[in-house]
């Protein structure tokens, strides 16, 4: 549409070209003051996707129009992050048990925890209650071709070997 010498076309609120009659009537355009600069929206075959203006690219807004490789996934717009954790190992003599805490960016990969939310990240470890074991085991061995019997008393981290005859 032509108005005064200046080119204009008209756009539907997703930036899409539409028709010359759903254009607003020459009377109810506003035409823009000198001072004023009209910056021209790319043609929709310059466009990566259909739907996806490029002005809605890397504009901090996720748009599913634009979220595919051809757009670069919105300018990263789309992703997203959450923590993952693993679970909690067996609790050591200090009473602690620690677990795996890492920051997954939405297609899984583990990225820096800088990504997440640090107000909202798990805890790493955890206070438990460390109770020693008390365990026996009776082995056979042949000694001079008789069979000796031994037992082995294991307390946490210390085990004892005694031959019972």
């Amino acid at each position: 549409m032509s108005l005064g010498g200046i080119e204009y076309c008209c756009c539907n609120s997703l930036g899409a070209m539409c028709s010359i009659s759903s254009c607003p009537s020459p009377a109810e355009t506003v035409t823009p003051s000198p001072a004023e600069t009209v910056t021209p929206s790319p043609a929709e075959e310059d466009w990566c996707a259909t739907g996806c203006n490029p002005s809605f690219i890397d504009d901090t807004e996720c748009d599913e129009a634009c979220n595919n490789s051809d757009c670069n996934y919105d300018g990263d717009d789309c992703k997203s992050y959450e923590w993952k954790t693993g679970k909690f190992g067996d609790c050591d003599k200090s009473g602690t048990e620690t677990r795996e805490v890492t920051c997954e960016e939405s297609d899984g990969e583990t990225v820096s925890d800088d990504n997440c939310s640090t107000n909202s990240r798990p805890d790493s470890s955890s206070t438990c209650t460390y109770e020693e074991t008390l365990s026996e085991t009776i082995k056979f061995r042949d000694i001079m071709d008789s069979p000796a019997s031994f037992t082995t008393l294991t307390i946490g981290a210390f085990a004892f070997t005694a031959m019972l005859l």
